[in-house]
């Protein structure tokens, strides 16, 4: 094995000077031991004893003693054993480490013979003769004893790697993924990295060393390197792609171009076929191993072919027949490799078929077989194949991934096939296994980042695999999700995933995102896991912000070996004397010690002067208690510092929080290192990706090795602008309520919040925009007003200088979604208020005036809607201490017909239960005016259905209708209730209101008023409308007939005296039976004769008790005073008597007394006292028993008339 220099056995002079070459070895040995690139804990143990052996030989040349042959004896057994210590450390500093791996058992067993060997030496010394102190003899005792138990191993991931090589090279045949894994054990067992350029390198310096052997004649090693050299060769990292395709083709050429048939010797005389592992028998004949087994196991004991006894224990392993089969596989299988490509070009596609099945399956038998096949350069005959028909593309797909599967090489390959990546993707759109083959082939390919770029680019790709990771097949939805996830790693690629409705990974970067901004702004959650230095450490470390690993890892060992021989920090309070630091002198500053650089080691300046340091531009910022830290220690902005040079492989920086506030009775330095250590980790992955990894340990537990620092977590931070795409994504994108929904689920709103509360401003303008996107789903809406969103976006609104124009429209646009969702609530739920202060209520409303357009409609519709909300009563009192309606009626002249638009909406809203007092103060003629032209200029249906319910909601005085009729309000209403347009969206509300707003003009008290709505052809509708109408427009179509019959009585015109001969005398007019006299619509605006009593009567069987008593109330009308006969008959003809009789039972409290009056008056009357008396009979004695005292009279009087009670009850 390794070869090492000794040192020749000669005499090296007297003992003192012996004495003095050891020690200057010893020393030598001790600092190389630090650099040693193998078994650095053996090497660090042998310098402990080598250390404590210093003192001893320093005591004897104290001693001057004289030399003896005991004693130069064990010198020069000493120095000899020293000098090839030293040698072997410094082979093992400076040779390749893989060699030394490989060595790495003969490295052990020389380390422990030698400390053996000097342990003897030591032993050899004659204590007695020498005057030596007792307790250096025990000194030499003690280090004897634990040098000759000490023993040496090699760690068992060695002895692993080891077992693996030598199983490998007597298996001959291992594959390319055994040596493959291998290689990577090798790399992580020697601390290289595992990248193909590194394996390489270490490779042709690990092939340099075993040229050295040679050179050393060492032809025994050699051999053995030689081995492990083929071994190591099969992996991938070890040649290039080139390097292996000239050695394919130089060996496939020399084969021929024809499969050679197999020897007789290859065949097994028992199955007569080729043999895989043939085992010679003690006869000396070889067979399968299978088959001879068997053959003994069927209780066989003699040799087949001669027939002779055997021995059935013996089974020997023919490796030269094994191997000769082997090579003869191989050659023929490389020719058969090479002569099926020409087939795959046939016009036959059966040919074309056959030939694919036979290369799957070659494929599939071992990965030198699809190594060859690569190097046939069948990947682009493959790709080709990919516009065949269905059966050869499914095939072709399956060889395509086991390549892939095979090594990075074949991936690469495939990518870069000419218009493979698009072929690939078409198969994604085909049946459902050509599907699952091609997503799983996209999958394998998008593990080299080559692949990755290059299959989000085609168009539909990520559409397809969006749709197919919801597919019912699970295997192809998690490979297409898995796919997705890698692809994830551009940002194009994540917002072709949010346009096909695939949220995730936009979700999470926003998510990463929204935690970077936070812990930037406090890192108070690391406190609890800091890896603290101890404060003696610290007082000594004038530290840079930003080292490589191994820079703050040495930095830290050096201050923790020099603290070990200069004592602790004086820094540091302690106890003495009895006497109590917090008593003494209050030192805010630490006193100045004598400077030496903990990064170089050397003395005279400190480690942030050190000429070897790399410059860092600071963002200093002022710590919690106003002060500005000092530069050079902890900065919270760290991550965002500007760093100056990236040379080393990583990062660190180290970054101090304080934990305990400043104390009079520390110092200050004190003060500042009571704090929390963290390593940021700022690596750069292989796809040009930056991760930094945050890095904390518990108290007291500094890293020991650069390795420990990496590893607790890690936060994917790309670009600044990466949350902005995001965010801006979701801006513009056309959301369904369904996409919505699912970016809710996703949690899509903590991180827009997040940036809207602390983005800049670019950020918020955009964050604020997608949630004004997303807020008007009511569900989203309702949550984001329970997780505080209001607040950030009235602040926003309400800073006029520090928010941009569209930044304050997106938010009020993200408010007036919030409050339109609160009117969806469910009243099982605790309600949610949009606007719970005072303050904020009467500042938005305030703002109807100082903004634009777009803000206003946004900041009217939010009133509108609180104005529908369960808040809407305190909502509506709010708005009228701020004269509201003041404000409204002024904007009812608005140029913008949206603003105006908005304005009527709101003013209806107010208008509709509003203060009748407030209402006729700011309403004038003018308002009038201005209304009814809205209605006869606007073509927004809703807007005049507003105007028509401000009208109809009006205080009913007289000025406020004759400025109506005035501005010709009556036949402009009417042409809308009459000529409206029946499929539109608002004609029930336009109907609704208009019949309202007619109300007015039909007050019993002034029948000009009522026979100028008469005269516009109104009752004919308002009929009608009992009919077809709405439950509202029902009730005031009724109100407004009730109206029209109050007066009926009075315009009934008389019937005149027939005069003259009655022959020649006119037919004599129709006599109202109601009335007795002559009525008309239009003269008397009789119910009978406009045939509104049935429809009427129809009406009492509504569910609304609002509509039902408008009904009864009109048809009462008809019973009125001496009408009580006449009317009582025309409403039994109509049947009217049994729907007012089940009002007996209505909950409604004035519904039950109109229909306990109507009956009382009607059961006056015999015939229907009869009639209808048994069925009123049971309600009324209930109404007696369990009504209040009012309607418990009634019912009584009503049972007296039925002779159910006599006159004189005490009912009464």
């Amino acid at each position: 094995m390794m070869s090492l220099d000794m040192a020749t056995s000669a005499s090296v002079g007297p003992a003192s000077e012996a004495v003095t070459q050891t020690v200057e070895a010893i020393l030598e040995i001790v600092l190389a031991a630090n650099d040693v690139l193998v078994k650095k804990e053996s090497f660090k143990e042998l310098a402990t004893y080598l250390e404590r052996i210093v003192p001893i030989l320093k005591e004897l040349n104290r001693k001057n003693v004289s030399d003896s042959e005991s004693l130069n004896n064990a010198i020069e057994i000493l120095n000899r054993e020293i000098r090839a210590a030293k040698q072997l450390t410094l082979e093992c500093s400076k040779r390749n480490k893989v060699y030394l791996l490989m060595n790495c058992r003969t490295i052990v067993k020389r380390l422990e013979d030698t400390v053996k060997e000097i342990s003897r030496a030591l032993d050899l010394i004659p204590m007695a003769s020498l005057d030596l102190t007792s307790g250096i003899s025990e000194e030499i005792g003690e280090l004897c004893d634990k040098m000759q138990r000490a023993e040496f191993r090699a760690a068992m991931a060695e002895e692993e790697i080891l077992e693996k090589i030598e199983s490998g090279i007597q298996e001959r045949n291992v594959d390319r993924s055994y040596a493959n894994n291998l290689l990577v054990l090798i790399a992580e067992a020697v601390g290289i990295p595992t990248d193909r350029s590194a394996l390489k390198k270490e490779f042709e310096e690990f092939k340099n060393e075993i040229e050295s052997t040679r050179l050393r004649k060492d032809e025994a090693e050699a051999i053995q390197m030689d081995q492990i050299m083929a071994l190591l060769e099969r992996a991938d990292a070890t040649s290039s792609p080139r390097e292996k395709e000239i050695k394919h083709f130089s060996k496939r050429k020399s084969l021929g171009s024809q499969p050679l048939e197999p020897l007789q010797s290859f065949y097994c005389p028992i199955t007569r076929d080729v043999m895989e592992d043939p085992v010679e028998t003690s006869s000396g004949q070889t067979f399968e191993r299978r088959a001879i087994e068997k053959w003994f196991a069927d209780g066989n004991k003699l040799c087949p072919l001669t027939m002779t006894s055997l021995n059935t224990s013996i089974l020997r392993p023919n490796k030269t027949l094994r191997q000769s089969i082997e090579e003869w596989k191989d050659r023929n299988t490389m020719i058969t490799i090479g002569s099926i490509k020409p087939k795959l070009n046939s016009e036959e596609e059966d040919e074309v078929l056959h030939s694919l099945e036979q290369l799957q399956e070659l494929c599939e038998q071992r990965d030198l077989n699809r190594e060859w096949v690569i190097l046939e350069d069948y990947v682009p005959t493959l790709i080709q194949l990919l516009a065949k028909n269905r059966d050869i593309r499914n095939h072709s797909l399956v060889i395509l991934c086991i390549l892939a599967k095979d090594s990075d090489d074949a991936k690469e390959r495939i990518v870069k096939a000419d218009n493979a990546i698009e072929s690939i993707v078409r198969s994604l759109g085909r049946r459902v296994g050509e599907r699952k083959l091609a997503v799983e082939l996209l999958l394998e390919l998008s593990k080299c980042h080559l692949a990755r770029d290059c299959i989000g680019k085609v168009q539909g790709c990520i559409l397809l695999l969006v749709t197919m990771s919801s597919s019912d097949d699970s295997q192809a939805a998690r490979d297409a999700q898995a796919l997705l996830e890698n692809l994830s790693f551009s940002d194009q690629n994540i917002i072709q995933m949010a346009k096909a409705n695939y949220f995730r990974h936009l979700l999470q970067r926003l998510s990463t995102a929204a935690m970077r901004l936070n812990a930037n702004r406090n890192r108070e959650g690391n406190k609890d896991d800091g890896a603290s230095l101890k404060f003696s450490i610290q007082e000594k470390m004038d530290l840079q912000p930003v080292w490589t690993v191994d820079e703050a890892h040495n930095l830290v060992s050096k201050a923790e070996r020099r603290q070990g021989t200069e004592g602790s920090s004086r820094t540091v309070p302690r106890q003495t004397g009895g006497v109590n630091n917090r008593d003494a002198a209050k030192n805010p500053c630490t006193r100045p010690t004598a400077k030496h650089c903990y990064r170089c080691d050397e003395p005279g300046h400190s480690s942030n002067a050190c000429p070897a340091c790399k410059p860092v531009h600071l963002a200093n910022h002022a710590d919690e208690y106003g002060g500005e830290l000092e530069e050079g220690y902890g900065d919270d902005n760290l991550l965002d510092a500007e760093i100056a040079d990236k040379e080393a492989e990583f990062l660190c920086g180290v970054d101090c929080t304080l934990l305990t506030p400043k104390q009079e009775e520390l110092s200050q330095h004190h003060s500042i290192f009571h704090s929390l250590w963290c390593f940021y980790l700022d690596i750069e992955t292989l796809e040009g990706n930056f991760f930094n990894f945050l890095v904390s340990k518990p108290e007291g537990q500094c890293p020991s090795k650069p390795e420990a620092m990496i590893g607790v977590r890690s936060d994917n931070e790309g670009p600044e602008d990466v949350k902005l795409i995001m965010a801006t994504t979701l801006a513009e994108m056309e959301l369904t309520d369904h996409n919505k929904e699912s970016l809710f689920e996703g949690g899509v709103l903590g991180p827009l919040l997040h940036f809207v509360s602390h983005g800049d401003p670019h950020m918020k303008n955009v964050a604020a925009k997608a949630l004004r996107n997303l807020s008007s789903l009511p569900k989203i809406g309702l949550q984001m007003i329970k997780e505080a969103a209001v607040r950030p976006l009235l602040d926003i609104l309400f800073s006029h200088s520090a928010s941009s124009s569209s930044l304050r429209e997106h938010a009020a646009g993200t408010i007036m979604h919030l409050a339109v969702s609160t009117m969806s609530q469910e009243s099982s739920q605790i309600p949610v208020s949009l606007l719970e202060c005072d303050e904020d209520i009467l500042r938005l409303f305030s703002l109807i005036n100082l903004t634009g357009p777009e803000i206003q409609q946004s900041i009217i519709q939010t009133f509108q809607a609180l104005c529908q909300s369960p808040s809407a009563p305190m909502i509506k009192t709010k708005l009228s201490q701020c004269a509201a309606i003041q404000v409204l009626v002024q904007l009812c002249e608005h140029d913008d017909p949206c603003v105006r638009a908005n304005v009527v909406k709101l003013f209806c809203c107010l208008a509709e239960g509003g203060d009748e007092v407030t209402l006729a103060e700011h309403v004038n003629q003018k308002c009038i005016e201005t209304l009814l032209k809205i209605i006869k200029s606007s073509k927004d249906e809703e807007e005049i259905a507003s105007v028509m319910g401000i009208v109809s909601n009006l205080p009913e005085l007289p000025q406020i209708t004759q400025w109506l009729l005035d501005a010709g309000a009556l036949p402009i209403i009417f042409s809308h209730l009459h000529n409206g347009k029946q499929n539109n969206l608002y004609k029930n509300q336009l109907i609704e209101n208009a019949v309202g707003a007619i109300c007015r003009f039909i007050v019993p008290t002034n029948l000009e008023w009522q026979k100028s709505a008469a005269g516009t052809g109104i009752i004919p509708v308002l009929v009608q409308l009992l009919e077809s109408g709405t439950t509202l427009t029902k009730k005031r179509a009724a109100i407004s007939l009730c109206r029209f019959s109050e007066s009926s009585l009075v315009l009934s015109r008389l019937i005149p005296k027939r005069k003259g001969f009655l022959c020649f005398s006119a037919p004599p007019e129709t006599v109202c039976p109601v009335h007795g006299g002559i009525c008309s619509i239009e003269s008397s605006f009789c119910l009978i004769e406009a045939d509104a009593v049935r429809p009427l009567v129809r009406i009492l069987g509504e569910h609304d008790p609002g509509a039902c008593e408008a009904s009864l109330d009109a048809l009462l009308t008809l019973i009125e005073g001496e009408r009580l006969q006449s009317g009582s008959k025309v409403l039994g003809e109509a049947n009217a008597i049994p729907p007012i009789i089940k009002f007996l039972g209505s909950p409604s409290p004035s519904l039950l007394e109109k229909a306990l009056n109507a009956l009382e008056r009607i059961f006056r009357l015999v015939d229907f006292k009869m009639k209808y008396g048994a069925l009123a009979q049971m309600p009324l004695v209930d109404i007696t028993q369990r009504g209040s005292g009012s309607v418990k009279s009634l019912a009584a009087r009503i049972l007296a008339h039925l002779n159910v009670l006599h006159d004189q009850s005490s009912y009464f």
